[in-house]
């Protein structure tokens, strides 16, 4: 695949990636085959990373005390069950070449609505000393600005290697990660400690209020 994106788009698969992310973060973790793929296959020039939705980014707290407010959050949703989401549209640039200044960074991603399960998440998050992020969404290609490896024409790429994620399909969630992010850079990043929201086998599923 890196051989192919360089003789397809000129994407230079040495320059390492430059910006530097900031403190502790939450992430929602996805359990989606096409969205891991993208990220695998068109990020050649740094450290793979798990799919995932940020639900807080760049908390300026201490690791013991995001550890005390993730034990809270394991107790109260730990085996609580997947969070599906549905796409708003398929993988694009954010906003017209993709640039997010405040991050100094260029990217693709996809967006999500949002659901009643997102919402009760949410909840549980405030309840435990965190907040979430009221539109739900995941990057699938990261640089910096004004990078060529993240164009118009890699967006179609991918829209044409995954065409299932496309506008209203389902995508599931079924974890939650601590991960620390300060000072690394794309795919440096390190999962301090993880929820599991997979229900055991053979647990009944509650009904919805």
């Amino acid at each position: 695949m890196g051989a192919l994106l360089t003789r397809l788009y000129g994407i230079d698969q040495t320059t390492p990636y430059g910006f530097k992310f900031s403190g502790i973060t939450l992430w929602l973790l996805a359990a989606d085959a096409g969205v891991q793929r993208v990220i695998d296959n068109y990020n050649p020039n740094c450290p793979r990373w798990l799919a995932h939705s940020t639900l807080q980014y760049g908390m300026q707290i201490g690791e013991a005390d995001a550890l005390r407010r993730f034990a809270r959050l394991k107790n109260a949703v730990e085996g609580s069950g997947p969070i599906t989401l549905r796409l708003t549209g398929p993988p694009d640039l954010y906003g017209p070449y993709g640039d997010v200044p405040p991050y100094q960074m260029r990217g693709i991603g996809v967006m999500f609505r949002g659901s009643p399960a997102y919402d009760q998440l949410r909840q549980h998050l405030a309840a435990s000393g965190f907040a979430a992020s009221s539109f739900p969404h995941t990057s699938l290609v990261y640089d910096w600005i004004g990078s060529p490896r993240v164009t118009n024409d890699v967006a179609e790429a991918i829209r044409a290697a995954v065409p299932e994620l496309s506008y209203g399909a389902e995508v599931a969630f079924d974890g939650v990660a601590l991960v620390d992010m300060r000072g690394r850079s794309v795919g440096e990043w390190e999962i301090l400690d993880r929820i599991s929201l997979a229900r055991e086998p053979g647990e009944p599923i509650a009904a919805a209020a």
